[in-house]
This record gives C-alpha cells, sequence and structure tokens, in this order.
C-alpha cells in the first residue's frame, strides 16, 4: 500500500521515534498553453470555542463523570477562562460502553477535499497523568478528527506518557501510521496549528506548525472511509487532567495560520 509522502523526517520505527528534516524547494512546469489559476481562497473562521464567558460554543459534551469538563480560570492561553478536561480511574464509560473520555465535540463537520486550519492550545499540569485504568487500552488521546464511520480517528494528538512525548497519528487502511513527536514539559502552554486537506487521494495534506514554528508536512491519503470530519478535544484513553483553550476552525488557504492562532 502506498502510503503518502511524509517530510517529518526520517520514518521513525515507534511512536517515539522523530527528527524533521528541511523541505526542499518543488519545481512548477509552466504551461503557456494553460489557463491562469484561480488564486488561493481566503480562510474564513467557521468555528471558535475559546471558553470566554457568554460566548455560545457549538460543541457536545462527552463525560460520564459530574464536572469532569469544565471552565476554570486558574490558567488561561488568552483571555481569562480555559477549558478543564478530567478523567479519572473510577470514572465510567461514557454512555455506558463507548469509552472512557471527557471530551468536548464540535458541531461542526469539515467536507471532503476542502483545505481547512486548526489551531489549539494545550497545558499539561505537573498532576497530568492521573493513573491507570486496566479495562481500557493503554493511550491518551487529547485532539482527534473523526471520519463518523465508528472507526478510529483519521488523525488524531496524543501523550505518551513513558517518555513524556506528544505524537501525530494518522489511520490508514491497515493499521496506523505515526507522521511525528516532540519531548514536552509540563506547566506551560502548547499551541498548535493544523493545515489539513481532507482526502481520499494522494493530494490529501497534513502541515502542522507548534507554537508558530513549521515542524513538517505529510503528503497524501487523510480520509479512510468517510466524506465528513469533526473534531474533539479533551481526554480519550487512560486516566489524565489536561487544560485546553483557544480552539479555532477555518476553512480555505490564505492567512490560515494568523485566524486560528492564539492572540
Amino acid at each position: 500500500m502506498e502510503v503518502g509522502k511524509s517530510r517529518f523526517g526520517r520514518r521513525p520505527t515507534s511512536r517515539r521515534a522523530s527528527g524533521l528534516i528541511a523541505l526542499g524547494a518543488a519545481a512548477l512546469l509552466a504551461c503557456a498553453s494553460c489557463a491562469e489559476p484561480e488564486p488561493p481562497a481566503p480562510a474564513v473562521l467557521v468555528d471558535s470555542v475559546t471558553f470566554e464567558s457568554g460566548e455560545v460554543a457549538n460543541v457536545s459534551l462527552q463525560t460520564a463523570a459530574d464536572g469532569a469538563l469544565s471552565v476554570t480560570d486558574s490558567v488561561a492561553r488568552a483571555g481569562d477562562l480555559a477549558g478543564l478536561a478530567l478523567l479519572r480511574e473510577d470514572d465510567e464509560q461514557f454512555r455506558g460502553d463507548l469509552g472512557y473520555r471527557s471530551e468536548w465535540q464540535s458541531s461542526f463537520d469539515a467536507e471532503r477535499d476542502k483545505e481547512y486550519w486548526y489551531g489549539f492550545s494545550v497545558y499539561l499540569p505537573e498532576d497530568w497523568d492521573q493513573g491507570d485504568n486496566e479495562d481500557f487500552f493503554d493511550d491518551r488521546i487529547i485532539f482527534q478528527f473523526h471520519e463518523g464511520t465508528g472507526s478510529s480517528p483519521a488523525l488524531s494528538l496524543h501523550l505518551d506518557d513513558g517518555d513524556d512525548r506528544f505524537f501525530i497519528r494518522r489511520r490508514t487502511d491497515d493499521g496506523f501510521e505515526y507522521l511525528w513527536s516532540m519531548e514536552f514539559e509540563t506547566e506551560r502552554w502548547y499551541d498548535f496549528a493544523l493545515n489539513v486537506v481532507w482526502s481520499r487521494d494522494d493530494d490529501g495534506l497534513v502541515r502542522l506548525y507548534v507554537d508558530g514554528e513549521f515542524m513538517g508536512e505529510y503528503e497524501g491519503e487523510t480520509l479512510v472511509d468517510g466524506r465528513l470530519v469533526y473534531a474533539k478535544w479533551g481526554i480519550y484513553g487512560q486516566p489524565t487532567r489536561i487544560f485546553l483553550d483557544e480552539i479555532r476552525i477555518a476553512e480555505g488557504h490564505e492567512n490560515g495560520l494568523d485566524i486560528v492562532s492564539p492572540d
């Protein structure tokens, strides 16, 4: 199976592998008889959740425990408030058998063959690791993109508690491909931005920025079996405590990074 081109660095042998390489310049061939290409569409904000007072957030809450998803003024990336997601060892599964999770889900559906920007900020306190749940898989997904087909997310950001790393993976026809990883520190904010073209062909794209710095890109299929994509953030998997803020989604190309980045 052809998995596409990843410019996030050497293909990792495990999810902990990392190391980026510089991107080469692409050569474009001009054709005198070709029509002038249409200019890229400017990006437009289509969804925003900043947790500030009075904001109408287009999200649903997925948690089985009271108070597991809350708004706090103890720490914020911008403004006065942030979201706090908490999943404890003794929390029940969401709706009986839908997994151990405390997540917000956006009501916005991204469409196949279109370009989007996703921005979000993550803060890990010293006590982010809240223990173990032997009844569930050993993973911690904090931001994920679903095709709505009941399968694993098409693209997801995880915490590796073994060596304190973020990592990103994408779903393939027969498993997962791990695109990137980076060590993290506690008690500080990380600003993530993803530029994505959702596609079931080889023209799909994922570009990653962390704290405004370009990390690398992947070119190839970004969808497996769906046509629409919705975003979720919080914690899914093992017990975890995490803060999130400044979630923004934009559709289009030009100036997308500025639109979804924190003020």
